[in-house]
């Protein structure tokens, strides 16, 4: 894992085999702007390096959440890449604990979809 290549970095608890809950943290190389990003949690011998990283940039968890921030770092050239990243160039978004509301949109276009589908059955 490239600690120039991530773009979105997140904390997370899991629950291990025994039912204990253990803090994770996840990163993604997707794209800065993508709504949806796939996360794979970061392998242990640069958890340290990543979980520093996070701190820096604004990240972190409250207790009792099983969520934490999730710190987005936009697209930078590999020039940019040589200077380290500033907490001031990241935007931090607070974790929903909750289930994610669908974007009123996208009713019409599952709807559209759906009909589509259907037709394509008959």
């Amino acid at each position: 894992m490239s600690i120039n290549d991530i773009h979105f970095i997140r904390e997370i608890l899991v629950k291990d085999y025994q039912g204990k809950e253990i803090p994770t943290l996840q990163a993604s190389y997707a794209n800065a702007s993508s709504l949806h990003p796939n996360f794979k949690a970061v392998p242990f011998y640069e958890l340290e390096e990543v979980r520093a990283l996070y701190a820096k940039l604004g990240g972190g968890r409250s207790e009792g959440s099983q969520s934490g921030s999730t710190v987005i770092i936009p697209n930078r050239s590999r020039w940019a890449n040589l200077w380290g990243i500033s907490a001031e160039e990241v935007q931090v978004v607070e974790s929903t604990d909750g289930e994610m509301q669908p974007l009123p949109g996208d009713r019409a276009a599952n709807e559209r979809a759906r009909a589509r589908n259907r037709l394509m059955r008959d």
